[in-house]
């Protein structure tokens, strides 16, 4: 079985990386196909050099912390509108470069995976 984890942007070290990953295996009592990605599983990273998106239904800001070597805070869980209306409402620049980007990782994105936006 690969990895549930797939960062689209190679920005963090791979020991990082490799923390949020174990964040994202299933144990050994649940099957993940039967675990389907919630409304409210997406959850905004801010790390010193950009913002990232990422989709746990379990992750708190403690396992970014660990994940991020330069964490900076994170908000989440939320839903996509709420993400949307957070971008629009503190980065709309950010929001007017990458909205559908964002839709699409919301629509496509499979827990533990990340965006980094940048």
């Amino acid at each position: 079985m690969g990895s549930l984890f797939c960062s689209l942007n190679k920005h963090h070290d791979h020991s990082s990386l490799n923390a949020l990953k174990r964040i994202a295996q299933p144990t050994p009592l649940m099957d993940q196909a039967a675990v389907p990605n919630t409304p409210f599983d997406l959850h905004i990273v801010l790390t010193h050099e950009a913002w990232v998106l990422v989709r746990s239904s379990s992750a708190s800001w403690r396992d970014f912390q660990d994940a991020f070597v330069d964490f900076t805070t994170s908000l989440g869980p939320m839903g996509l509108d709420e993400l949307l209306e957070t971008f629009e409402a503190e980065w709309p620049e950010v929001l007017e470069r990458y909205a559908e980007d964002i839709r699409n990782f919301a629509a496509t994105a499979k827990d533990g995976q990340s965006m980094t936006l940048s």
